[in-house]
């Protein structure tokens, strides 16, 4: 396929894997319809094996589209991130925790500006 499913890259729940296209491309828009596709279908396969694994709830997805959005590099990556009841103090703190995101070890993201 077209993307792959990283895990382990810095997780903000148990189980936060990250789909990415093998084509570096810095926005969705940049990707063929057979390589949306193939990013969505992976996301799902992912879902469906973290909610086995992990006793996922429920799940929330977030694409970063472009540097305004504050995506912390320049390859369009889906987050996928179970969740189960209780996981966080307060529900949304996973947005906050998914903004400031990066892909290095003791690096923040710095969340775009309102």
């Amino acid at each position: 396929g077209s993307a792959v499913v990283l895990r382990d890259l810095q997780p903000i729940l148990p189980g936060h894997a990250l789909v990415v296209p093998t084509r570096p491309v810095a926005r969705l828009g940049e990707l063929s319809q057979g390589e949306l596709s193939d990013l969505v279908s992976s996301a799902v396969k992912a879902q469906e094996l973290l909610q086995a694994s992990h006793g996922a709830a429920a799940f929330n997805w977030q694409v970063k589209d472009g540097p305004a959005s504050g995506a912390p590099v320049d390859h369009v990556h889906l987050h996928v991130v179970p969740r189960t009841a209780g996981d966080l103090e307060a529900n949304d703190m996973v947005y906050d925790l998914i903004d400031r995101w990066a892909p290095v070890a003791g690096e923040r993201a710095a969340p775009p500006l309102a």
